[in-house]
């Protein structure tokens, strides 16, 4: 996954690093953080799949992941610097269903619907400057990072079969 944050504002805390919410707020423009992740979870799938007539199809799966592992890349431009988490662990599960509808040997229709989780994913965090440097990360002592994530999704579309 990759995105980026452009135009807008920034409001940081003053010197002491406490956050009130009284802020002063700097308009910004152009892109002002850039966000990269990947995550990667060998898993486990079971599949069951029912044909309930010559036309409609149903299938249940759910999945496992025992083990989790991610890295992400969080570059604030604006203030010259860049974070680099490694998280490990974790755990990932799942379910889908799907339903399919045949309206002849080359075209169907489908649903398809589902629900992914990871939890428990933890790391460390280092950070290092942007631009022209030695690109040495500093491990931020005293810091970690987390990640938690609940997705649920809905698809509807049509296949197309292009040959026999």
């Amino acid at each position: 996954k990759k995105w980026s944050a452009q135009d807008g504002s920034l409001q940081y805390p003053l010197d002491d690093g406490l956050w009130t919410g009284n802020e002063p707020e700097q308009k910004v423009s152009g892109t002002v953080i850039s966000y990269e992740q990947a995550i990667w979870y060998p898993s486990i799938s079971l599949m069951a799949s029912y044909k309930l007539n010559r036309k409609f199809g149903v299938s249940f799966a759910s999945s496992i992941s025992p083990y989790i592992w991610a890295q992400t890349i969080d570059t604030h431009f604006m203030r010259s610097v860049r974070f680099y988490d490694i998280l490990g662990g974790g755990f990932c599960y799942g379910f889908d269903v799907y339903i399919d509808y045949m309206f002849s040997k080359q075209l169907s229709f489908f649903v398809d619907g589902g629900y992914k989780a990871i939890t428990n994913l933890n790391g460390n965090t280092s950070s290092s400057g942007t631009g022209i440097d030695d690109g040495t990360l500093i491990i931020d002592e005293g810091y970690g990072s987390e990640m938690e994530t609940n997705r649920l999704y809905f698809m509807i579309g049509v296949k197309i079969k292009l040959s026999n």
